[in-house]
């Protein structure tokens, strides 16, 4: 979703056609691809539309992709045919790109498409029918004060490479949020979503009324939809959560994040969360 909101905003700034490369979801299983359930208007490139921009991304090995990359920088922007994203917070020389280019990275910064935020808030929405759960769910979720709770789990524990670069947020922030929460919203009600349920019913007690949100009988993009719609969101260090939180239009929301969003010191992520977002 970042990198499709970041593509949307290059493109709409030069005036030119947009598409997506899906087909790394061929090897990516964790939530699969599901653009194509939202109203997205820019539809999938083809294999021959790809194929040019290939001759100029790295071969597979892993020490001369990585060497590849890391010299990207000595071609100017102008004249890049595609376009590595040199480090993980916001490129202030993002809209120097010139038009027709591949763009690959994570662009997890909402500064890449602030400028068509109402243009993402649009396309970003279901567009298919959705499941009778979900009708029920949302129904929930929108007559009560309802706060969503998002626990990150799946690979994030069981891929040592990925618990090392990521982590998971601890259960005293989980605790800490929902303290900060109960202060300021009368009644809550906390809507837990997981990839790992049972652990969190297991690890997680609070004293207020809790709802947990179970799959396979809803699909992933009806849990980011039944985030958005709760009045004040929890996130994990999560992408998912995190755009979650960000498609809530309720004007008074809360949304906490993680204060460390990558366990990676090295790594500057000052522009993931965004500034009227609460850090814990």
């Amino acid at each position: 979703m970042f990198q499709y909101a970041a593509g949307k905003a290059l493109a709409e700034f030069h005036g030119v056609e947009f598409k997506i490369d899906i087909s790394g979801f061929k090897e990516y299983k964790e939530h699969g691809y599901f653009l194509d359930k939202l109203a997205i208007s820019a539809p999938a490139a083809g294999e021959d539309e790809i194929a040019p921009f290939l001759k100029y991304k790295p071969p597979s090995g892993r020490i001369l992709k990585l060497g590849l990359e890391k010299f990207d920088f000595l071609i100017p922007y102008k004249n890049k045919k595609i376009f590595f994203e040199p480090y993980f917070n916001f490129n202030r020389r993002f809209f120097k790109l010139p038009s027709n280019i591949y763009l690959s990275g994570y662009f997890q910064s909402e500064k890449y498409f602030k400028n068509i935020e109402a243009v993402i808030r649009k396309e970003f929405v279901l567009k298919e029918e959705t499941s009778e759960v979900y009708k029920i769910l949302a129904d929930d979720v929108n007559g009560v004060n309802s706060v969503s709770i998002h626990f990150r789990r799946g690979d994030y524990i069981t891929n040592q490479g990925l618990n090392k670069v990521f982590g998971t947020p601890s259960l005293d922030y989980y605790y800490a949020a929902v303290k900060k929460i109960a202060e300021t919203t009368k009644d809550p009600r906390f809507f837990i979503f997981s990839n790992d349920i049972e652990w969190v019913k297991n690890n997680f007690k609070i004293a207020f009324p809790v709802t947990y949100i179970l799959g396979p009988s809803i699909k992933n993009y009806e849990e980011i939809s039944l985030m958005s719609k709760c009045r004040h969101n929890i996130i994990a260090n999560s992408s998912f959560s995190w755009w979650g939180a960000w498609l809530n239009n309720h004007s008074d929301k809360i949304v906490i994040a993680p204060a460390r969003w990558l366990q990676w010191k090295r790594i500057n992520t000052k522009d993931v969360v965004p500034t009227n977002w609460e850090k814990m």
